[in-house]
């Protein structure tokens, strides 16, 4: 693996991470968490932040950025892939999928509280 390569496989995962990363969070009455953050859409509290990766398809070697993120409730990104128009029916399938994987998944307060 070249120093180019190995440099843009290292920034990606720090992009990773910085969107993983956890956002100031209030907490309500019932212990769940509530962000500070407002959706960029409906200025609800946002409980996503949503990135693009763009990456070069057939070029080695291969380049690869994320965008800034754009904060987001979760009534307006199921709008985004339920119905509207002006987005490919390819983009909102991949979408849907990232959302409904992303909520399968159990979070730490779940587990915890599971196993209390």
């Amino acid at each position: 693996m070249n120093d180019t390569h190995r440099l843009e496989q290292e920034a990606n995962q720090l992009a990773i991470e910085e969107r993983l990363a956890v956002d100031v969070q209030t907490t309500n009455s019932d212990g769940t968490r509530v962000s500070s953050k407002k959706c960029e859409f409906c200025g609800d509290p946002a409980q996503y932040s949503l990135a693009f990766v763009l990456s070069t398809v057939g070029v080695r070697p291969r380049r690869q950025k994320c965008s800034s993120v754009v904060l987001i409730c979760d009534d307006c990104i199921q709008t985004l892939y339920e119905s509207d128009p002006q987005i490919p029916e390819e983009l909102q399938n991949a979408l849907k999928r990232a959302y409904t994987t992303l909520n399968s998944v159990p979070t730490d307060h779940t587990q915890r509280s599971e196993t209390q």
